[in-house]
């Protein structure tokens, strides 16, 4: 081969992998939903989420609850069901209310999501064997309602 033909050919390659590059990244900020999101990155199954702990703070203070029921680990699962995020880069800005929340599933394996109002959300695993690279972060963009994690406080 001569060298006319192998710098073609190194173009060629670069090219593709520079395409592969900018089609990876693309996909990485496409829209997904909360399932996705979390088991994706997380290794825990929502369907063996046992126990959680939600800490609210706000300009009130800051309050903690702990779920252990079915149903009400249910419920507080459902509130995320059909949401629509988006990953992110950026920091949440200023909010109102957050919320820390430890889903808690069998075999102690932990996820733990930090959600600044109704708009960015930090999903990351909390178990020691998991790299600290699992750390994502989201904007949310439609389907979140806080008002039914607000409920959860009042019962």
């Amino acid at each position: 081969m001569n060298l006319k033909h192998r710098r073609k050919l190194i173009r060629i390659t670069a090219a593709l992998v520079l395409i592969a590059l900018a089609w990876i990244n693309c996909r990485s900020y496409l829209p997904t939903t909360f399932d996705q999101a979390a088991t994706r990155h997380h290794a825990l199954d929502l369907r063996e989420v046992r126990s959680v702990e939600i800490i609210r703070q706000d300009s009130g203070g800051e309050q903690t609850i702990t779920l252990t029921g079915s149903a009400q680990v249910q419920r507080l699962l459902a509130v995320f069901n059909g949401v629509k995020l988006r990953k992110s880069g950026s920091s949440p800005g200023e909010y109102q209310t957050v919320y820390w929340i430890t889903l808690r599933g069998d075999n102690y394996r932990q996820t733990g999501i930090i959600l600044y109002d109704h708009r960015y959300m930090i999903i990351n695993a909390v178990d020691s064997d998991i790299p600290k690279d699992r750390v994502r972060s989201f904007k949310i963009l439609s389907g979140l309602d806080n008002r039914r994690i607000d409920d959860l406080f009042t019962r």
